[in-house]
């Protein structure tokens, strides 16, 4: 997903992609500005919104997490409860996604959703430094 991000905030020459895989870079990089002065983030949903294929392209990236998650719940007894939880509610938001239109409030939902799954950011706790997604599958036993 990453790579379309950086293409549709016109960000391709940013060099060392694996370094978006840390909330905080990733959270830093998409809250500047690009070479034409425009929020990263913002021309990314704008780009989305625009071009159906993008959104397409993305949604299909999240059905393929979805799979995965809805493969590790059927093959594996999951003890852990808050583990359970969280495959389970981050499965059905997923589900929710799929039917993402181009309209201006499903995409700003969307982008928040994105937002928060990149950066760790939520509701109660605002940006956590830790990971908490990877914490939960290290859990997975």
């Amino acid at each position: 997903m990453h790579w379309h991000f950086l293409i549709l905030s016109k960000s391709q020459q940013y060099l060392n992609r694996e370094n978006l895989l840390i909330h905080s870079e990733f959270q830093r990089y998409f809250r500047n500005q690009n070479e034409d002065g425009k929020n990263r983030w913002d021309e990314v949903a704008n780009g989305i919104q625009g071009n159906r294929f993008y959104l397409d392209e993305l949604i299909y990236e999240l059905r393929m997490l979805n799979d995965e998650i809805k493969y590790i719940k059927s093959s594996i007894y999951l003890f852990d409860s808050e583990v359970f939880d969280l495959l389970n509610g981050l499965s059905q938001t997923i589900h929710g996604y799929e039917r993402t239109e181009q309209e201006y409030d499903d995409i700003k939902s969307f982008m928040g959703f994105l937002w928060a799954v990149f950066t760790g950011w939520n509701w109660i706790d605002g940006y956590k430094n830790a990971d908490y997604l990877e914490k939960m599958i290290t859990r997975v036993r």
